[in-house]
């Protein structure tokens, strides 16, 4: 236990500094280590399409909301707060670029399966050990929105980071309820997806 906490302190130190990508990197170096170290075939790298595809019919509504809610922030933002669409526009508008759309759609879902790899599956499923599993989720959430913080208005910062951290919720109940990576990957995936969409029609 006290070397998983120690673990963990970093992850989050990691997660809570400028170079928070590094977060990801550590958690998935360390889950590879550890599998190896322990020598178990239960792991949230192994995949089951039939349990997948199980979880999609059970939890489709909440693979969805994310997207749901990702779309009603930005087309809110769209008429009531135009500077949020601006301030993600800076961040994301070299991905969509024509030229890049064809490597935009692997890179979101690299990203997405790297986060959810760190964030669900190591840090949270590691906090679950030791607290419940909601306060688990409310601390992971915390840190995976502070990770995205950006340069900005406080009320826009805001604005963004507070989607993010419910959206990060949505994540972690959905791997409450599945053990399943995969499927908290989909539903981040498809957030992405189709806010970057949005952003690209606007």
């Amino acid at each position: 236990m006290g070397n998983g906490l120690v673990v963990l302190m970093v992850f989050a130190i990691l997660a809570l500094s400028p170079l928070s990508g590094l977060a990801i990197i550590f958690a998935i170096f360390y889950m590879i280590y550890e599998r190896r170290k322990e020598k178990t075939g239960n792991s949230v790298f192994k995949f089951q399409w039939e349990k997948t595809k199980g979880d999609i019919r059970k939890y489709w509504w909440l693979v969805l909301l994310p997207l749901a809610l990702g779309m009603g922030q930005i087309l809110f933002a769209h008429f009531a707060m135009p500077t949020f669409n601006e301030h993600v526009m800076a961040r994301v508008a070299p991905m969509l670029q024509i030229g890049t759309i064809i490597i935009l759609i692997p890179q979101l879902l690299i990203l997405a399966f790297g986060e959810e790899l760190a964030f669900r599956g190591f840090a949270q499923e590691k906090l679950s050990n030791i607290m419940n599993p909601r306060i688990a989720i409310l601390i992971v959430s915390f840190l995976f929105a502070v990770g995205h913080l950006s340069n900005g208005p406080v009320v826009v910062v805001m604005y963004d980071i507070g989607f993010i951290f419910i959206n990060s919720i949505l994540y972690g109940i959905l791997f409450v309820k599945t053990k399943n990576i995969y499927i908290t990957t989909l539903a981040h995936f498809l957030a992405n997806v189709a806010g970057v969409y949005i952003f690209a029609i606007l």
